[in-house]
């Protein structure tokens, strides 16, 4: 019986669920490697974006695909505010180098997400981007 619990313990399906700031990085990891089928797993189907060139809904956000390039990204000062059980907001800078066409840029960007748990799992409602100062 100790071995049993012991397996069931290490099995992946016990495994605890990401949490919605671990799916944050997942989701930086998605959009520099262009795997859109994982983006769509990872946010909601009526995902809203808001960033200097308007509101986006999920197809919107994945057109940006077409047009931006992430080289590379550093995530700090992240920070998780419960909202209540099943709504998560974070909070964080992120320094990224992007290919905008074929011009680079850096910039600091202070961002935020909202991730809701749907009973099964956490996804990706709302998030922006601000340009810092």
């Amino acid at each position: 019986m100790i071995i049993a619990a012991a397996v069931l313990a290490a099995s992946p399906a016990v495994a605890k669920a990401p949490t919605p700031a671990q799916l944050e990085m997942e989701t930086w990891r998605a959009f520099q490697a262009k795997r859109v089928a994982e983006i769509k797993s990872l946010f909601a189907a009526d995902f809203v974006g808001v960033y200097a060139d308007g509101t986006h809904n999920l197809a919107r956000e994945l057109q940006s695909l077409n047009q931006v390039t992430i080289k590379d990204y550093r995530i700090a000062n992240l920070q998780s505010h419960a909202e209540d059980a099943d709504d998560v907001m974070l909070t964080y800078s992120a320094d990224v180098r992007l290919l905008v066409g074929k011009k680079e840029v850096a910039q600091r960007l202070w961002t935020a997400s909202l991730w809701h748990f749907d009973g099964r799992r956490w996804l990706c409602t709302y998030h922006t981007e601000i340009k810092a100062k």
